[in-house]
């Protein structure tokens, strides 16, 4: 398989991960483009990743793998700066003797758009 296929593969993996729950409480989950539907609910960070993501997908689509590799690797960023925070604050709540595992919120959308970001950088890139 050349890059240009997994790549693609890639970018469809991130615009699904849009859909599929992002955080779940319980048996309650919601994904991105539900809470960038919700009223009240948008924030810069959600808009932006949202943005990057279909970016991501164009840019592959037209074949520009600089410009593709670097909104990937600004989704990765976003996403470890983001499990940084919740470690921050399960270790904050764990001073207060809180035995809460944040990540246990993470869903499945959360995961394939890590793995699918990283999956971005390595494999954006022409074919030799």
């Amino acid at each position: 398989m050349d890059n240009k296929k997994i790549s693609l593969a890639v970018a469809g993996a991130m615009l699904i991960s849009l859909f599929l729950p992002f955080a779940k409480f319980g048996p309650v989950g919601i994904s991105l483009f539900d809470a960038l539907t919700t009223d009240g609910a948008q924030s810069a960070e959600l808009i932006g990743i949202t943005v990057l993501v279909v970016a991501f997908a164009v840019l592959t689509f037209m074949q520009k793998h600089l410009f593709a590799r670097i909104c990937s690797g600004v989704i990765l960023l976003a996403c470890l700066y983001g499990a940084y925070k919740m470690a921050d604050a399960q270790s904050a709540m764990g001073q207060f003797g809180a035995d809460v595992n944040m990540f246990s919120i993470l869903g499945i959308g959360a995961y394939l758009l890590l793995l699918s970001s990283v999956a971005g950088v390595i494999f954006s890139k022409p074919s030799s």
